[in-house]
């Protein structure tokens, strides 16, 4: 189940990072990319133990799985302009563009449960 979960995880992230790296690459600044996707690579490896869970919060709007733990881990830990960061990325991936706007407000909604508690 571990390795499920770490799979997942990390497509997650590599998703929001190749979509965040296709966008960027269209700009004018071709050294802005790389910097943006090791931002959000390394976002994506401050939240280990309940990266899945929020993933999984982010996509399918089960926040079951937002235990008191992984609201401490994402405060204290990941912080808050990765946490966002990362949403925006996700949100903006074109498998995610029926539920962009869901993803956004999940977003919100877990960071402010989460602050809630473990703030």
């Amino acid at each position: 189940m571990a390795t499920f979960r770490n799979s997942l995880l990390i497509m997650v992230f590599l998703l929001a990072s190749s979509t965040l790296l296709a966008s960027t690459l269209s700009q004018e600044n071709p050294s802005k990319p790389s910097s943006d996707v090791k931002h959000l690579l390394k976002c994506g490896g401050r939240l280990k133990q309940y990266g899945y869970d929020v993933g999984l919060a982010l996509i399918s709007g089960d926040f079951a799985a937002i235990s008191d733990e992984c609201c401490d881990e994402l405060i204290n830990r990941l912080g808050e302009s990765c946490h966002f960061d990362l949403v925006y990325a996700l949100s903006n991936d074109s498998r995610f563009r029926k539920i962009a706007t869901k993803i956004l407000e999940r977003g919100i909604t877990i960071w402010e449960r989460c602050t809630s508690i473990a703030g």
